[in-house]
């Protein structure tokens, strides 16, 4: 069984490699990504281009739960959650989405990784709320792209979410 872990564990960590080049490269070079998967320059704007760094920005987070420990993983996801928004804040003003709103939930994902840290805060927590998220934008994407729209977003940005 002990070989059997170490094959996955470097499975793992060779998968979390490229998650992370990835998600460098689409923050990096957001027009180049694009390129990759075989979309037309031309079509880009900024909002496209600024929708593609947040992607990149997400598959960074993702990255740091999947080579982070697993007992601190509810943890860190509040953390990565809150450090991305902080990041991705300058993009809102090219989407044209209020800050506020970014602001509040990195204050509250923020909190939720410190205290859920300190053991205060159920595992389960970040549980329901990832899982309520995902959800949410499975089940209802129209009114989740609605809500999330405070701005006309071109084809290609549309694209990617």
């Amino acid at each position: 069984m002990q070989g059997y872990d170490a094959y996955i564990s470097t499975v793992a960590k060779v998968g979390a490699g490229i998650l992370a080049a990835s998600g460098a490269f689409a923050y990096i070079a957001p027009a180049e990504n694009f390129k990759s998967y075989g979309m037309d320059e031309k079509q880009l704007d900024s909002k496209a281009l600024a929708v593609m760094r947040q992607v990149g920005m997400f598959q960074i987070a993702l990255d740091a739960l999947l080579v982070c420990d697993p007992s601190d993983v509810n943890s860190i996801s509040h953390l990565a959650a809150a450090a991305t928004i902080f990041v991705g804040m300058p993009m809102n003003e090219t989407l044209g989405a209020p800050k506020a709103p970014a602001l509040a939930w990195m204050c509250l994902t923020g909190l939720l990784g410190y205290f859920s840290f300190g053991g205060l805060i159920s595992p389960w927590v970040a549980v329901a709320l990832w899982g309520g998220n995902g959800a949410q934008f499975h089940f209802a994407p129209k009114s989740t792209e609605r809500r999330n729209d405070t701005c006309p977003r071109t084809r290609p940005a549309r694209r990617i979410l």
